[in-house]
Formats: C-alpha cells, structure tokens, sequence
C-alpha cells in the first residue's frame, strides 16, 4: 500500500508514543469534521484531548497544552485550517514556545506558509489518513519533505 504524506518544517524526530490535542474546528451539520475516530486513531490509545479553540480561553488553552506536553509520548496538535483560522495557528505558536519537540498533524487543506512546528500534511480527516500520520510520527516510514514559504 502506498502511504502518502508530507512534512513542511524541520526533521521529525521519531516518536514512541503520541499524546493529541484536537484542536479542529466544530463539526456541522452538514460536515463531521471533527469526528472523534480520527483522533483516537492518531493517538491509538494514548492520551486525547479535545480543545475547542474557538471558544477556549488562551490560558485554558495553555494548561491544555501543558497537561498533554507533560504527559508520556510527543504531542501532538490536530488541527484542519492553519491558514484561515487564527485561533488555530496561535495554539501553534503557543505549543512551539511551550514544547519545542510538539508535532502538528493537518488534516485540513495543505498550509501555505510555515508553521513553527514540523508539520505531517494529511489532507483528510479520515481513520486511514491519521493512521498514516501515526505511523510517519512512529518512523515506520519515511515522509516528503515539502517546502513552504515564511510569513
């Protein structure tokens, strides 16, 4: 089977185990975009926290980060529209200031400038796209790299 997916950003280091934050927008009724199985299938039994930034406070949102940053494995923030959602892109920000080994996964259309995190583009908010990312955050095989533009 042929697995495919990139990294914008720095070399990942590989992980053991991953701890998730859920920061995706709200599913609608049209649209379940933020269905739980994706999450649960990244994290695959570890810890997963569902973080809605949109309504969240930013020092709710900072013990999140750090209750996940001190739990066992790498966190990760889950995340599907870094380019038109702010709130999203500053959880980001605050997570790479508050722990600089965090990974990003999105499942959202592919960023356009950079993220101060290494970044696994999945393009799907799917069961098989996050197992995918698990695996490329577990080393299991080897991501393309992708160039983004700063700013």
């Amino acid at each position: 089977m042929r697995r495919t997916v990139t990294l914008s950003g720095s070399t990942l280091e590989t992980a053991t185990e991953l701890a998730v934050i859920d920061a995706r927008r709200r599913s609608t009724l049209a649209v379940d975009s933020a269905g739980s199985y994706v999450a649960n299938a990244l994290a695959d039994g570890g810890l997963r926290v569902r973080l809605d930034v949109a309504s969240a406070s930013v020092a709710e949102q900072d013990r999140v980060v750090d209750e996940v940053a001190a739990a066992s494995g790498t966190t990760v923030v889950l995340i599907d529209r870094p380019d038109t959602d702010a709130a999203q892109r500053s959880l980001v920000e605050r997570t790479a200031a508050r722990d600089p080994r965090a990974v990003v996964v999105n499942v959202g259309l592919p960023t356009r400038t950079a993220l101060p995190l290494p970044t696994i583009e999945v393009a799907a908010a799917s069961r098989l796209g996050a197992q995918t990312a698990r695996d490329a955050l577990l080393g299991r095989f080897a991501v393309q790299q992708r160039m983004t533009s700063a700013g």
